[in-house]
């Protein structure tokens, strides 16, 4: 059973800059909206080394996550952002096959059974 019992604050931020071998750059974080559910499915990749029929070396890698949002109300706004949209100014969307979704970093929190808070980012790396 998980001590966790609810999931809040959600924000996003688009990533501005990639520098290869360093750190990328992100937009200030805005709200996604009052979020419901949050689920993130990690895959790993595992490798053994085996020697004289033993055991020599085991690794484990980070490879990708899955990530499902489930919120009171998705904003246009937040969908043309993820999604690399423009917005038309008259309450509707523009989509255009040149349009790119760009990488996105997720912010928010946990609050846990004691009341206190844990804070999760997931940004490319």
């Amino acid at each position: 059973m998980s001590n966790f019992i609810s999931v809040e604050n959600l924000y996003y931020a688009l990533e501005e800059t990639d520098v290869s071998g360093g750190s990328s750059t992100y937009s200030t974080p805005k709200p996604v909206g009052k979020s419901v559910k949050i689920s993130v499915e990690p895959t790993i990749a595992n490798g053994s080394f085996y020697a004289d029929s033993a055991l020599q070396e085991y690794a484990t890698q980070f490879v990708s996550a899955k990530v499902s949002l489930e919120t009171e109300v998705l904003p246009l706004s937040v969908i043309a952002d993820i999604l690399g949209h423009e917005l038309d100014g008259a309450g509707g969307m523009i989509y255009s096959k040149n349009d790119h979704a760009p990488y996105v970093a997720l912010m928010y929190r946990r609050k846990k059974v004691d009341g206190t808070y844990r804070y999760i980012k997931l940004y490319k790396s």
